[in-house]
């Protein structure tokens, strides 16, 4: 049933007005009707539901830029946007099919139809190199940017009392500025700032209404150091911030309505280096500060008349959080056939202070790891040229075992996945026989920390989703 089935279209015109003017327009269409109902209750890819549901957009975008020389010193892009979406997502809430148990089982469906309108406008000024300022060591960026964005929700849900129906507007207006100073030779200096104005309203027809009108502001220091010709330094300090809102679901509590906005404290050291003109690495070390850190909280609630099991999503606030780690990539031409490349990750996360409340009273998660932060993630790849048109690619990635939420210690176990790729290229055109987890290893990708079975009437604990199973295809490009 959560079948594929994906149509998009791009167009992209360019005119150029004048000797220093140019004009662009792109167009994008989006057809999606995918099946949805991916739940199983024996956490297979098998599921027992009867009314599955969808997971259908039809999207239809436009942009229009401007880039212009002013003057000798001066250039100016614009970008306005806007793009309308209709989003149905629909899915069988029972995950099974009337009669799998009687006189515990119950039946419903919960139905989401969204419409988004969503318009922006960004205007920037920046120097050319004839208008850099501090005796010509020091560029600029100077910008205006503002975005509407309108959601509509009309909800289907089998045991309300009638139709639901939302209305959400998100408004953001912000000014931006950066410079990009070379000290010297070898020394840069970069400061970033953002001062930005971000409001919410929202009504329902429960008549319960919310708003929000707040004033943000971030930015970054980031001083690069030329070591030597082959390697570059760099420290940079960050302050940057995910806005606040309001949680739309009809369910949530009115005590849950409004969610705050969550502040990152983050110093980041790194070191980029080309070794020869074969070899390069990049390595980064992050710490962050996660001040009323955002998280995805959830509970499950039964309705002692039906049964059913209404399932309860929100975004809340924890009070802190820390996330801290390293990063690796590296690029390595081993001979003129043989390319390997690699990517490393490990990280530690930490609620320094997070409660909250259930139905079974407080939970106190303070320590634990966050969720969705596994503690290792690694990607590597060898390619190798047979010949100038045929190549093959073989690939390994793999990832540790994390909490699938914060509201719960349901966990995906670690997994390796293989993948690989045979090509055959030319100047203009290429095919490409490919797999993807070639060894159809099962994996967890989301989890649920309650049990929707009404066979064993709730017994056990969570439910996971499964990830993308073996996958065998072939793919033609051609360049006209």
């Amino acid at each position: 049933t959560n079948n594929i089935d994906e149509l998009l279209a791009r167009g992209k015109l360019a005119y150029r007005l004048g000797a220093n003017t140019m004009l662009g327009l792109t167009y994008l269409f989006a057809d999606i009707d995918n099946g949805y109902d991916a739940f199983s209750l024996d956490n297979t890819r098998e599921t027992y539901s009867d009314e599955p549901g969808q997971d259908a957009q039809e999207t239809h975008a436009l942009a229009l830029t401007l880039d212009t020389k002013l003057s000798a010193g001066i250039n100016l892009h614009a970008l306005l946007s806007g793009s309308q979406s209709d989003v149905i997502y629909g899915f069988d809430e029972d995950w099974s099919y009337v009669g799998i148990a009687p006189g515990e089982e119950y039946s419903s469906t919960d139905e989401y139809r969204r419409d988004y309108d969503r318009y922006t406008l960004d205007v920037r000024l920046q120097s050319s190199d004839h208008g850099r300022i501090l005796n010509q060591t020091t560029a600029w960026v100077l910008g205006v940017y503002s975005q509407s964005r309108d959601e509509d929700l009309a909800r289907d849900y089998t045991y309300n009392p009638g139709p639901y129906s939302s209305a959400l507007n998100s408004e953001s207006t912000a000014l931006y500025g950066e410079i990009n100073s070379q000290i010297n030779d070898s020394l840069r200096l970069i400061v970033g700032l953002r001062l930005e104005n971000w409001r919410n309203d929202f009504e329902d027809s429960n008549a319960i209404t919310g708003d929000t009108d707040e004033y943000l502001k971030g930015g970054k220091i980031t001083l690069e150091q030329l070591l030597t010709d082959q390697h570059l330094s760099y420290v940079s300090l960050a302050r940057g911030y995910k806005p606040g809102g309001i949680n739309a679901d009809p369910d949530v509590a009115e005590a849950n309505r409004i969610f705050d906005t969550e502040y990152n404290n983050a110093l980041e050291l790194g070191l980029k280096s080309n070794w020869s003109t074969h070899f390069s690495t990049a390595i980064s070390l992050f710490y962050i500060e996660r001040k009323d850190q955002q998280v995805k909280s959830s509970y499950a609630e039964q309705d002692p008349n039906t049964n059913a099991i209404n399932w309860i999503e929100f975004l809340t606030n924890a009070a802190e959080g820390r996330n801290q780690g390293i990063e690796l990539e590296s690029r390595w031409a081993i001979t003129d056939k043989l390319n390997w490349r690699l990517s490393l990750g490990l990280l530690d996360t930490e609620f320094t202070d997070y409660s909250f409340q259930t139905d079974d009273g407080e939970v106190n998660v303070t320590g634990r790891d966050q969720g969705h932060a596994p503690n290792y993630s690694a990607a590597t790849s060898i390619r190798y040229d047979f010949t100038n048109q045929w190549s093959v690619l073989v690939e390994v990635e793999a990832k540790d075992e994390f909490y699938f939420s914060d509201s719960h210690d349901l966990q995906s176990e670690a997994y390796e996945l293989f993948h690989a790729k045979l090509s055959y290229d030319t100047e203009r055109y290429s095919l490409s026989l490919f797999g993807r987890n070639l060894t159809d290893e099962d994996y967890g990708t989301r989890g649920f920390g309650f049990n929707n079975d009404t066979r064993g009437i709730y017994t056990g604990f969570g439910h996971t989703q499964l990830g993308e199973p073996r996958l065998i295809g072939l793919e033609a490009q051609y360049n006209f």
